[in-house]
């Protein structure tokens, strides 16, 4: 359980040695090695390793160096949870696909770089109009939860980044509190001029880019129906932390910065935002806007039509550090020295992330506005051309989608925050 994930963890920290392969609920484990700053992954033999590439079609064909990093996080509502006048919206298919397309079309025209999706929902078809849409500008990276018909997912722009490992987190493995949730953690290799060269190319798509890689977390957290669900909640989110962080430092350079997005099912004022402060990690959407918990920002109208703020993007505290280090040296200090000989020494520049903007979706519409629940028959089709399976073409969601259309499209609204980055 828990004790070999750590072993594969740390044996993988340890270089070329492999870790164990030994299988769990139908999934092998991974075994890993460090190779520059990419990761191997394996499911079995050492003769079947291979790396994590980007598609190398699609946007990925062209590339492009990254000042600003633009990140996504959006619980989509599960068609098997969905129910609207006494029925479930699985049973629906119409509904659902006229409601993702609708998702879907909000994701191309948000063109994030990273995409953190809660509740997606592991079924064929709508994984492969996923997979259809939104393929040729994303790589797709999911969990599904053991128990669950949903799961979480990570959607990296094949354009301006590459996935080069994965870890998957299932939270009963290390508490008994953990429920059937888990957390999926992507280590990115992100696109970035690294001292005015602009070069990327081949280098990246093997696995030997320039940059030090930033790891990226969703998960989606407990409901807390009553007192357990609370305390089951909160140990969700330590593990989650502890296994990250650990993982990172096992495979990453020092002060790798980590960002996890997703739902948490907890107000500012919780314990488990205070464990996530506590632990380091910066709340995006609050450090830009100032917007705290109700009524500062409604992301949820729950089951029981309250109006919550529990969707995040948090940045860990070593994502920003080297800020400080370029501050320092505007001011005389040490930072721009040891920049330049990391530089000169040929060791991988690391990343900086700072948060400089942030809003919920559709941003012309404030973000403590109150929400409504989503209901089946209000659903507006993407197009009249999707009932009859055709491409959803990406432009202008938020002008042509009205509030009503937004509400019925989830029962969160999708959070995005930019971050400046700095090598």
């Amino acid at each position: 359980g828990a004790e070999a994930k750590r072993a594969a963890r740390d044996a993988a920290a340890a270089g070329p040695a492999a870790a164990g392969g030994c299988k769990q609920h139908g999934h092998p484990r991974l075994r890993m090695q460090r190779k520059g700053c990419s990761v191997v992954r394996a499911t079995g033999s050492p003769a079947e390793a291979e790396s994590i590439q980007a598609d190398p079609g699609g946007e990925s064909a062209s590339r492009a160096a990254l000042d600003k990093l633009k990140v996504l996080t959006f619980n989509t509502l599960a068609p098997c949870y969905f129910r609207s006048e006494g029925v479930y919206e699985s049973s629906s298919p119409q509904s659902a696909s006229a409601r993702h397309r609708n998702i879907i079309r909000v994701l191309r025209d948000e063109a994030a770089d990273v995409c953190c999706l809660q509740e997606f929902w592991f079924n064929d078809q709508l994984h492969a109009l996923y997979e259809q849409e939104l393929g040729d500008m994303y790589s797709f990276h999911t969990l599904k939860r053991i128990r669950s018909e949903d799961g979480v997912a990570i959607l990296v722009r094949k354009k301006t980044a590459d996935v080069v490992s994965k870890y998957d987190i299932s939270f009963r493995e290390h508490s008994k509190f953990g429920h059937d949730r888990v957390a999926l953690v992507a280590i990115v290799q992100l696109r970035v001029d690294v001292a005015g060269s602009g070069s990327y190319g081949a280098e990246v798509r093997r696995g030997l880019g320039q940059t030090a890689p930033v790891a990226f977390v969703t998960s989606h957290l407990t409901y807390p129906h009553h007192k357990l669900d609370e305390f089951s909640r909160l140990e969700q989110s330590r593990v989650m932390v502890d296994e990250a962080k650990a993982y990172v430092e096992a495979i990453c350079p020092p002060q790798t910065p980590i960002v996890i997005a997703g739902d948490f099912n907890a107000t500012e004022d919780d314990e488990v935002c205070e464990t996530m402060k506590q632990s380091g990690y910066l709340d995006a959407f609050a450090d830009v806007t100032g917007a705290m918990a109700p009524p500062g920002r409604i992301t949820h109208c729950d089951h029981r039509r309250q109006q919550k703020g529990v969707d995040y993007i948090w940045l860990s505290h070593s994502g920003g550090e080297l800020w400080e280090d370029a501050g320092a040296a505007a001011a005389g200090g040490e930072g721009s020295g040891q920049g330049k000989d990391r530089r000169r020494s040929g060791e991988v520049p690391r990343i900086g992330l700072r948060p400089v903007d942030a809003y919920l979706l559709p941003q012309d519409v404030s973000a403590n506005t109150i929400m409504k629940r989503p209901a089946f028959s209000a659903i507006k089709a993407a197009q009249v051309a999707d009932q009859a399976g055709g491409r959803v073409e990406a432009g202008g969601s938020d002008a042509k989608l009205s509030w009503n259309d937004w509400c019925n499209m989830s029962d969160h609204r999708p959070m995005v925050a930019i971050f400046s980055v700095s090598t």
